[in-house]
């Protein structure tokens, strides 16, 4: 029968090999999250025309672009609504602040792009939005970049990865096989 000291030191160290598992896991998951948004905008294909009412989904932010030849962006009005046409609500306008580079892009098979609004606020994520204003002739939809959210919860598993790194190294550390007689060489079982 074995102590209740070598169960627990048993325990402990299994622990330690559960940690650094999930060190791996963790770590692959943060890293994938946070890498996978931080790639080029992906613009859809389909477009809509100005003024047409657009359906998205209601769970995911969308970025609306705008192409035209005499677009003038601070003219044009993103309106949400839901299906029934209650809860009308203007989207923001414009790029989020520290987002000015994408105010214009340009995608190799759609040519210049230019960013009109976002429904990354939940209260914007109706059923239908509809843009239009001088100059808009065609409308366009990408996936919104990376919310802060999404880009704390891949900081967090970073963050658990670092924490169970740590239990890891220490309960293994603490629990290794001590060396018997003076010996490196020579191990308890």
């Amino acid at each position: 029968m074995r102590s209740p000291a070598r169960n627990l030191r048993t325990a402990v160290r299994t622990s330690g090999y559960l940690a650094i598992a999930g060190v791996v896991l963790f770590a692959g998951i943060g890293v994938t999250h946070l890498v996978s948004a931080a790639g080029p905008v992906k613009v859809d294909s389909t477009s809509y025309q100005a003024g047409a009412p657009i359906r998205v989904s209601t769970s995911k932010a969308n970025i609306f672009w705008g192409q035209g030849t005499s677009l003038d962006v601070s003219t044009v009005v993103c309106t949400s609504r839901n299906l029934d046409g209650n809860y009308p609500a203007v989207l923001p306008a414009g790029t989020p602040q520290g987002s000015e580079s994408l105010a214009a892009i340009t995608d190799p098979e759609l040519g210049e792009l230019v960013y009109l609004a976002s429904s990354a606020e939940p209260r914007f994520r109706n059923d239908l939005v509809t843009c239009e204003g001088p100059g808009l002739e065609t409308v366009r939809l990408s996936q919104d970049l990376q919310t802060p959210l999404e880009r704390g919860a891949a900081i967090g598993f970073l963050v658990a990865a670092g924490v169970a790194a740590l239990w890891g190294f220490v309960t293994l550390r603490i629990t290794r096989p001590r060396a018997v007689g003076g010996s490196p060489d020579r191990v308890a079982a």
